[in-house]
Parts: structure tokens; C-alpha cells; sequence
């Protein structure tokens, strides 16, 4: 008995320091401190020796290279780095996913020779390998015959100027447009025979508005230059065909420059260089995504307006016929009125009706066709379109907007004509600022809705290439489509 009880406690004693041994070893065996948990990121130092952890891949460079008009240009080699690749026949390139040391030297060369070259693209990269989600480029190039000038007034002035002419000032060689992730900037490089110092600005218009301009001038330099445009954060340079305007003015140049200029540069014609522009067409991103964002604005247009004639007519039929029946009330006519209105198949909720059961005007049902039905319908394209404000035809994204709330407006003043006809004050629901004479405002109001759906009519058939540059400052067209 003894020895069996000698027996287990040794071999329990053997068990407990056999477990000791074992954790002791794995607890050696084990790195300091815990691993960071599924939610937990490790940030990685610039500092950080290569190979220790993999660094996130950016993703491809890719582009166009396009000519005057947006022709694709073949065969041109574009150099990105220490990288080259040949331009495709539809003008395009791509360089593949790979760390670069951004920024770099970009170039573009014809036959090993070099055309155009920009220094500084790209942006450094924070800590923490942050990397942009695209990075694309659209290089316009164009022809080394200068294309004619225009003033701001709009005079053209032929290539080789006469002596009532406008001065050419600058000649656009390429403009390099760059889209880093959400942020998009350009650089307009050039020849002038400005002297040193001369300052250049530059601004891109599109849908006949300034989109975005140069911050600070360029100055020329050895007879070059190189404007500078960036975009802010919060603009979207949507792929499309822009109107860029390079200018000169004498107006902001300091006194003492202009007199060192006429005395250093008298062949140039100081009298007639007060205000000059430059006005070429530049393309930005693909043609597909271009066409793939019209098609889509085409049909937003399409079917808003749709609604909008459709809301209309339904408004102005429906007022002017309870006016009518509280001004000459028949009850033959008010039958008949009944009947038709209770046959007719109208969608939704607009299926109400606004006589009572004897013919008349029913109040409470023209409340309950204005504030439940149709104004609820009205405000919700109103919310839909406050979403694209900052879309890619502005002008008439806004003009739109403005054409709803005007819808809004023409129901009051409807409304109020309505409880005028049946010698009533107006309803509070139905108020705005000049309530006591709806008619004439009634009026001027239809003439603008039916402006602003004429502008707007456009929009159901955009195109691709034309409408953006269609217009510039002032209704400039393009210098290059004024050569012959």
C-alpha cells in the first residue's frame, strides 16, 4: 500500500514539472509583447528597409496622346521615368503597375527625338504608402505653326500679323493633363516672343464657363513658357473637350517692365498687346468614359424635362379649369367636366379629382391634388437635382433647378387664381411675395419656364467633342478652327 502511494504522488510530482518545463520553453520560444489583432494596422515607416514589408503596388499610368482636333497621334514614344512605351493607333498608352519615385520627368519624343518634356509630374508620396487610385494622363499636342490670336474682343488676327492686326504673343506646343486620383491639374507649355519676364495666365472654360485657372502667372523665359493649372480638391475634371484661354495684358505688367520692354523690343507692337488671349481646344480623359457620362446625362435631362411638361400640363389644365367652373359654373358642363376627369388614367397618386359630387370646386381636394400629390412629386426632383449641382454641365444643372423651383412657383400663383375665382383669400400654403397680382407674374413666369426649356432641350443630345468647347469667354471660338 505504501509503495502505490509512493508510486502516484511521484508520478504526479513528474506531470507538474514536466508542464512547468513546457511552458517555460514555449515561453521562450515566443516574441515579446502580442500581435497586433485582425483590426489593428501596422504603419510603415519612409524609413522603412525594402523587403521587410510588402509596400502596396500603384496602379497603372495610362493615357492619350492626341492632336489638334482629338486625332490620335501613333507611333509617338512617352517617357515616364527611367520607362517608355509607343503611343497605339488610337493615340493611347499604358505603363503597368510598378513603385516609382514620383515626382519624375515625363517627355514625349518622334523618332528618338524629343518633342515636348515636363518636369516635376506626380506627387510624393505620404508616409504610410498612401497611392492614388488612378493615374492618368492626356497629353494635347499640337502643330508648330502658330494658329491665328484673338483679342478679348474677338478680332482674329492672322499668323503672320499685318500692321492692324493683333500681335501674336504666345504659340501653344502641348498641355499635359494629369489625373492623380481625385486631383487633376495641367501644364500649358508654349513658345512667345515675349521678352523675359513677361507674364502668361491661363484658364480653362467649359459649357461656356470658367471652370478653373491658373493661381500665379508664368513668366516667359528664353522665349518659353509653362502655365500651370491646378485643380482644387473638391473639382471633378469630368473626361471631355475644354476651352483653354492663355492671355496676355500690359494692363498688369509693372510700368517699369513695359517701358524696359519697348526700349530693349521695339519691333514688338506694344500699342496693340493691352489685352490678347489664345483660345485652343484641349481634350481630358478617354472618349469612352466621355461618351458613357453623356449618354447618362442625355437621359437624366430627357425624362426630367419629360416630367416637368408632363407636371405642367397637369397643373395649368386642372387651375384653369376650376377657374373656369368658379367663374361660369354650369352644371351640364360640370357633369360632363366630372365624367371625363373620373375616366381619365392618370399615374400614381395625381389621381385626384377636384369637383365634389355636384360639379363645383371642391377645396379640399385641390389642397389634396397640390400638397399631397403633385408639389410632394415636384420635390422630389428638386432633391434628385440637388445631388448633381456639381456635375459636369453645370450652367444647365443649375439652370434645371432654377426651372423647378419656378414650377413650385407657378402653382402658388395658380392656386391663388384658383381662391380669387371663387372671391377667396389666398390659402397660406399658397403664399409668395407678390400674391395680390398673380396674373402679370403669372405671365412673365411662363415666358421664363418656357426659355430656360428651350436651353435645355439641348441636353437630350449632347454628342461628344463639340458641346463643352462650343463656347469660350465672350462666345470665342477656337483659334485652331479659324485658320483656313
Amino acid at each position: 500500500m505504501r509503495r502505490t502511494i509512493a508510486l502516484v504522488t511521484a508520478l504526479f510530482l513528474a506531470a507538474v514539472a514536466g508542464w512547468g518545463i513546457a511552458k517555460w520553453l514555449r515561453v521562450r520560444s515566443e516574441p515579446v509583447g502580442s500581435p497586433p489583432g485582425p483590426a489593428e494596422i501596422i504603419r510603415v515607416p519612409a524609413t522603412q528597409p525594402a523587403g521587410v514589408v510588402e509596400i502596396p503596388q500603384e496602379p497603372p499610368v495610362s493615357g492619350l496622346v492626341l492632336g489638334e482636333n482629338r486625332a490620335p497621334l501613333a507611333g509617338l514614344t512617352v517617357i515616364c521615368g527611367d520607362e517608355s512605351r509607343v503611343t497605339g493607333g488610337d493615340g493611347g498608352f499604358q505603363f503597368p503597375p510598378r513603385r516609382r519615385e514620383w515626382p519624375l520627368t515625363a517627355a514625349l519624343q518622334k523618332d528618338s527625338v524629343e518633342i515636348l518634356r515636363w518636369e516635376g509630374i506626380g506627387r510624393p508620396l505620404a508616409d504610410g504608402r498612401a497611392v492614388p487610385g488612378r493615374i492618368r494622363w492626356t497629353l494635347n499636342v499640337f502643330g508648330e505653326v502658330p494658329s491665328p490670336v484673338r483679342s478679348a474682343k474677338g478680332e482674329t488676327a492672322a499668323a503672320e500679323p499685318k500692321s492692324d492686326a493683333q500681335p501674336t504673343f504666345a504659340h501653344v506646343r502641348g498641355v499635359f493633363v494629369e489625373e492623380w486620383g481625385t486631383q487633376a491639374a495641367l501644364r500649358v507649355t508654349g513658345s512667345t516672343p515675349l521678352p523675359d519676364g513677361a507674364h502668361l495666365n491661363a484658364a480653362l472654360y467649359f459649357d461656356g464657363d470658367r471652370v478653373i485657372s491658373s493661381i500665379e502667372s508664368a513668366a516667359a523665359q528664353g522665349g518659353k513658357f509653362e502655365v500651370r493649372i491646378e485643380a482644387p480638391d473638391t473639382f471633378t475634371l469630368h473626361a471631355a473637350t475644354y476651352r483653354l484661354v492663355v492671355t496676355f495684358g500690359l494692363g498688369v505688367e509693372d510700368f517699369q517692365d513695359i517701358e524696359r520692354w519697348r526700349a530693349e523690343r521695339p519691333e514688338f507692337p506694344w500699342d496693340r498687346a493691352e489685352d490678347l488671349s489664345l483660345v485652343i481646344d484641349v481634350f481630358v480623359g478617354v472618349p469612352q468614359e466621355e461618351q458613357r457620362d453623356n449618354r447618362e446625362i442625355e437621359t437624366y435631362f430627357r425624362r426630367t424635362l419629360e416630367d416637368v411638361h408632363g407636371l405642367r400640363t397637369l397643373l395649368t389644365s386642372r387651375a384653369r379649369e376650376a377657374r373656369a367652373l368658379a367663374k361660369n359654373w354650369d352644371p351640364a358642363l360640370a357633369a360632363a367636366r366630372r365624367s371625363v376627369q373620373d375616366s381619365a388614367r392618370r399615374d400614381g397618386s395625381l389621381q385626384v379629382a377636384i369637383l365634389d359630387a355636384a360639379g363645383r370646386v371642391d377645396l379640399e381636394a385641390w389642397r389634396q391634388f397640390l400638397d399631397v400629390s403633385w408639389r410632394p412629386e415636384v420635390q422630389r426632383l428638386m432633391e434628385r437635382q440637388s445631388g448633381r449641382l456639381g456635375g459636369k454641365y453645370r450652367k444647365k444643372e443649375h439652370v434645371l433647378a432654377g426651372l423647378l423651383e419656378r414650377l413650385i412657383a407657378l402653382s402658388k400663383m395658380e392656386s391663388v387664381l384658383v381662391y380669387q375665382g371663387l372671391g377667396l383669400a389666398p390659402h397660406p400654403s399658397d403664399f409668395f411675395l407678390d400674391a395680390e397680382m398673380p396674373e402679370g407674374d403669372l405671365l412673365i413666369l411662363q415666358q421664363i419656364m418656357d426659355k430656360d426649356m428651350a436651353l435645355l432641350q439641348g441636353m437630350g443630345s449632347i454628342g461628344t467633342g463639340e458641346r463643352g468647347g462650343s463656347v469660350g469667354p465672350a462666345g470665342e471660338q477656337p483659334a485652331s478652327k479659324k485658320v483656313r
